[in-house]
């Protein structure tokens, strides 16, 4: 199947580049997916050459795994989910006809753990949680982590010991039917531009200090099906613009912890 030159915007570097070295493989986040999608860049069979399509760092929308199969005909799709303390992928689950999903998300579920890697949902008691109801998901396995460097508190909190092996505990809320389904990220974490960033219990984040507002704090805003995340920053009784107050966070965090919007002169109690 030849492709459509409508789907194939400014010849777009992307497109060119994938059909140019007639790639066979494909990594990538979701939002990758969404990207070129808005772009108009995967119409029908333009990446003849594909034969794996892996995609994970983020929830995976049925939409776009359903638009990357067309445009890549000859390729598998496959959603990888895992944390960085378990080695980054974990589980698999394949995009199928029809597709196997989280329910009421519009996602692809995250499968089954790979050979060699254990899974379970458990409760707040780290016990068992009954089937189709949501629970943490832990991982057991040789990808796990030694821990975090210099903090064995953490380490231990994070890498308990429960039926006789040693688990990690991702934080992240799925329910188990026939696979693992997530269902959202722990109130504690949230993903950000593919980063997990940790939140303070009351779910919310204070942006770095400097001189010229009296108070400030950060909040988070997601869609209905918590598929996109973005931080909103609010200063309160600021003397210096959003500019200027994003220009000085950037000299003290990484930019994905920068917030994509900031709210000026908001009033103090």
């Amino acid at each position: 199947m030849q492709p459509s030159a409508s789907f194939l915007p400014n010849n777009s570097s992307g497109c060119k580049f994938i059909r140019e070295e007639r790639l066979t493989i494909w990594f990538s986040t979701p939002s990758t997916v969404a990207f070129m999608q808005k772009m108009r860049m995967l119409g029908p069979g333009v990446f003849p050459n594909l034969r794996c399509s892996l995609f994970c760092g983020e929830p995976l929308p049925v939409a776009s795994a359903q638009a990357w199969q067309v445009a890549a005909p000859n390729s598998i799709v496959d959603n990888l989910y895992g944390p960085t303390e378990a080695t980054v992928a974990c589980t698999v689950q394949r995009l199928t006809e029809p597709p196997i999903v989280t329910a009421d998300r519009g996602i692809v579920a995250i499968g089954e753990p790979f050979a060699g890697m254990g899974a379970a949902v458990v409760d707040s008691q780290m016990k068992p949680a009954l089937t189709s109801e949501p629970g943490e998901l832990i991982l057991t396995g040789p990808q796990l982590a030694r821990g975090y460097f210099g903090d064995p508190e953490l380490t231990a909190a994070r890498f308990p010991t429960i039926w006789g092996k040693r688990w990690y505990r991702t934080g992240d809320l799925v329910y188990q039917d026939a696979t693992l389904a997530f269902h959202h990220l722990a109130e504690s974490i949230i993903r950000s531009r593919s980063w997990e960033i940790a939140w303070n219990s009351k779910g919310r984040g204070a942006p770095p200090r400097h001189h010229g507002h009296r108070s400030s704090c950060c909040g988070r805003l997601a869609d209905r099906r918590r598929l996109r995340v973005r931080i909103v920053a609010f200063l309160c009784g600021s003397r210096v613009d959003a500019q200027t107050a994003r220009e000085k966070m950037r000299e003290r965090v990484p930019s994905y912890m920068v917030p994509q919007r900031i709210l000026e002169s908001i009033r103090c109690p």
